[in-house]
């Protein structure tokens, strides 16, 4: 598929507009295409281009062409930086799930690609799904969720007793200019995007977690030898960086997670783990644990729009055996 076609398949219109009106002056890749988008849309946040949400296909051009020099910088860096709070809501069943198979032990959490943190904070957030809700005492922010989750599931006791995310270019929740610069990333489409992600980075700025500036990929058996211990849960979380990973990278994250699976309980939860999905939700999110080759993938997601539908077992024993 094109850059055009990804963007309108993943409900952002105006962008695939865009990209299908300037495929010849765009990069061929969808990656590409967001790194012009986010460039002109920075700049329109600064009051110096056309908000490419709402611009023309000329106006987009112009606005190209004024800003030349800072597009070829960020295509050399070739990085797309945003979070999603939203993600929370089906990693959380992935985290509730680890505490239940190891009941006892505190969870430590490890996300790469963690950006501002945001994922590394269950407690920060009240979700409310269909027929169920999250509602730690801490909660300091509100997300509505299209999950089916079995309110049993959501009754687990969870204690995380550290946490730690790893980014090529980590994001402080509350410094000023943090909001503007993740939004310039965010697509068109969803006009729900922006303050949901106001409001968490404001919740999480209370109390942010660590992000350690680092290659994930290269960090990470560094990390896990001083954090895989018998009388812990250690928890990797990844919700979306192995679609930005080369085949290489993704067989040593690969790798450094077998090797590490015996020092004590390592799992991993992940949003885009190879799975049947549905016809309209391609991808799966998955919980694994790696020590006693075990996996559980309980929802179907899509990783741009952030859509995604329950499709395990509603009840919990059936799910965490």
């Amino acid at each position: 598929m094109t850059p055009a076609e990804i963007l309108a398949a993943h409900r952002s219109q105006p962008y695939a507009d865009l990209a299908a009106a300037c495929a010849h002056e765009l990069p061929p890749d969808l990656t590409g295409v967001l790194v012009n988008l986010h460039v002109v849309r920075a700049a329109a946040l600064r009051g110096e281009a056309t908000d490419p949400w709402v611009a023309s296909p000329e106006q987009f051009r112009s606005d190209r062409r004024r800003h030349g020099e800072a597009i070829r910088a960020a295509e050399a860096a070739g990085s797309v930086q945003f979070t999603e709070p939203l993600r929370m809501t089906d990693l959380l069943p992935g985290l509730l799930i680890a505490a239940r198979r190891y009941p006892g032990l505190p969870l430590r959490l490890i996300e790469l690609g963690a950006c501002a943190g945001l994922l590394l904070v269950p407690e920060a957030y009240r979700i409310t799904y269909p027929h169920s809700t999250w509602s730690p005492q801490a909660a300091r922010t509100q997300l509505t969720a299209q999950l089916d989750v079995p309110q049993e599931l959501l009754d687990t006791a969870l204690h995380i007793t550290d946490r730690l995310g790893l980014d090529l270019s980590p994001v402080d929740p509350g410094a000023p200019g943090s909001y503007d610069h993740l939004r310039s990333f965010a697509w068109a489409g969803d006009p729900s995007r922006e303050p949901r992600l106001a409001s968490a980075l404001s919740a999480v700025a209370q109390d942010p977690p660590e992000v350690m500036r680092a290659d994930a990929t290269v960090a990470l058996p560094d990390v896990l030898a001083d954090r895989v211990e018998r009388d812990v849960v250690t928890v990797v979380i990844e919700s979306g960086l192995s679609a930005y990973l080369s085949p290489l990278e993704s067989l040593r994250l690969g790798r450094t997670l077998d090797a590490m699976a015996g020092r004590g309980p390592l799992m991993l939860i992940s949003r885009s783990a190879a799975g049947s999905g549905t016809d309209d939700l391609p991808t799966t999110t998955t919980v694994l644990d790696l020590g006693q080759r075990w996996r559980r993938t309980y929802a179907a997601t899509d990783l741009l729009s952030e859509r995604t539908r329950w499709i395990a077992p509603r009840s919990v024993a059936e799910l965490t055996r």
